[in-house]
């Protein structure tokens, strides 16, 4: 569960970043940007890496009627870990670790704006604050992933594998030599500090470290500034859990979540925005567009039915643009020197 400071820092941001799209202040100069709609499925392919729940594992079992089925059950491990210290677990496994560490990598490349490739560290550190500076030096310190593929590539045509390996290694052994220093590159992204069972390990960013708060709120920020009204996990007993969901399918057994592309068509249709332009905005303005889009028409359906007399209503139909909005709304109209004072504990300013 989310600890109250960190609530009151995503309302914070929400007021002042996720409302205009606008990139979120991190650690060490790292900004958590939004995801744009054309990365849709990319994004929720990565997610399930931070929104995996680390208190319960599947294991296999014999039901009833003597067939071998999955449940989730508690799992001990999971529980007595940090979030991050568990999941860099799940990268060291050798099943499911290759997935999982593409999914975390391919999810940081999306809301860092940072490519994954071998950079110089010692090269950077003498750059100082001069920008220039070092973009200069990250152009010919830095090799993405690619270019490595490519060049290992090079060498599938040596037919002697002893050949070709030890051509490999001379190869990797020459990259991984800063060009500019002579100095050791490494990864963009990478694990320091391994402990047991990933239990010291910190997460790094270039030469930025992550430790367990700051991946906390690195997975606050980014699933509650993509997904509208996002719920975070909570420990729920296996057997409970396994009782609401079914209970969840009965209830909503007609309905199903709209694909991508019908949430497109929708709101393409209701506003004078093109799909290949609904694809260059954010992820959480095009699900509150599509809210708004019906909030809107089911208002107007409403007042429509009451003016005719053909309907009653206990209550005036709440207007569309306040219909989710409880609060008097004058209390919103604050100023930004409002809004920073209100949150200067949590913000530090």
């Amino acid at each position: 569960m989310l600890s109250q400071k960190l609530k009151q820092e995503l309302e914070y941001y929400e007021k002042l970043y996720f409302a205009l799209d606008e990139p979120v202040p991190y650690k060490g100069g790292l900004e958590v940007y939004p995801v744009l709609v054309k990365d849709y499925y990319k994004f929720y392919t990565a997610l399930t890496c931070i929104t995996m729940n680390k208190n319960v594992k599947k294991e296999k079992y014999i039901d009833d009627k003597g067939n071998e089925a999955i449940r989730e059950v508690s799992n001990p491990q999971g529980i007595s870990m940090s979030y991050l210290a568990y999941l860099i677990s799940c990268m060291q496994q050798n099943d499911i670790g290759p997935l999982v560490t593409s999914q975390v990598i391919t999810l940081l490349e999306m809301v860092f704006h940072i490519q994954n490739g071998i950079y110089c560290p010692d090269c950077e550190k003498q750059c100082g604050g001069n920008k220039d500076k070092l973009e200069d030096v990250r152009a010919k310190t830095f090799i993405t992933y690619e270019n490595l593929s490519s060049g290992l590539r090079a060498f599938d045509s040596i037919q002697d594998k002893d050949e070709k390996i030890s051509k490999q290694r001379e190869y990797l052994k020459h990259i991984l030599t800063c060009p500019v220093c002579g100095g050791n590159r490494r990864e963009v992204f990478s694990i320091k500090n391994q402990g047991e069972q990933g239990r010291a390990s910190k997460l790094c960013i270039r030469d930025i470290e992550l430790n367990n708060q700051d991946f906390e709120r690195l997975r606050a920020i980014i699933t509650h500034y993509n997904i509208v009204d996002y719920k975070d996990d909570v420990y729920i007993d296996p057997d409970l859990k396994e009782e609401l969901d079914i209970k969840a399918q009965m209830q909503n057994k007609d309905y199903t979540s709209p694909t991508l592309e019908k949430q497109l068509i929708c709101v393409s249709i209701s506003t004078p925005y093109t799909i290949e332009q609904l694809k260059e905005i954010s992820m959480r303005k095009l699900s509150i567009m599509l809210k708004t889009i019906d909030a809107k028409e089911s208002y107007y359906a409403q007042v429509q039915a009451m003016y005719s007399g053909m309907v009653k209503f206990k209550q005036d139909p709440k207007h569309w643009i306040f219909s989710d909005n409880s609060r008097d709304i004058s209390k919103e109209l604050t100023t930004l020197d409002d809004v920073k004072k209100k949150f200067a504990p949590v913000t530090g300013g």
